[in-house]
């Protein structure tokens, strides 16, 4: 029998280059798979930042139309903000944000509690902000209140 030629066999570089290819397309796809799943983690686990807006001042209404102390919280809403306002029994006015530390979710108030409560993932607060329980980290930002004239103001910050 004569020697016939087999199959031609691919060089040891063809095979090499074949394998590196697969490889790169293979860890393509896993990174392009993983990403959307890692960024979801990182904004599970890292508080959201609210920006720094130190100068910026809000009219809140009519003092004397803000709820007593123990009436719930008014939320008041404008321009992508949430702050729950009410008469503190010293008869000044108090803010906080209705924004959750945690994720930048909505907060709110548990008539039954007496608290605040984010539906996002749990997080409680007391009446002035503290943390209670839950994932955020930080209390409710407070924000300063200025009534001048009977109308109250409101800019980020420390209580006054």
């Amino acid at each position: 029998m004569p020697d016939q030629p087999g199959p031609e066999l691919p060089s040891p570089a063809r095979i090499s280059s074949r394998r590196h290819l697969l490889q790169a397309m293979l860890a393509g796809w896993g990174v392009i798979l993983l990403a959307p799943a890692l960024y979801i983690l990182e904004r599970y686990l890292v508080p959201a930042e609210e920006p720094d807006r130190q100068n910026e001042r809000i009219d809140a209404g009519r003092f004397d139309l803000l709820p007593g102390p123990s009436e719930p919280p008014k939320l008041y809403r404008s321009k992508g903000k949430a702050i729950y306002i009410c008469r503190n029994g010293q008869n000044q006015v108090q803010a906080i944000s209705g924004i959750c530390t945690h994720l930048g979710c909505l907060v709110e108030y548990n008539r039954e509690h007496k608290n605040f409560r984010c539906n996002c993932h749990g997080s409680e607060f007391d009446l002035n902000g503290n943390n209670l329980s839950g994932p955020a980290l930080r209390p409710l930002q407070p924000y300063r209140a200025e009534v001048i004239h009977d109308e109250v103001y409101l800019s980020p910050g420390a209580q006054l």
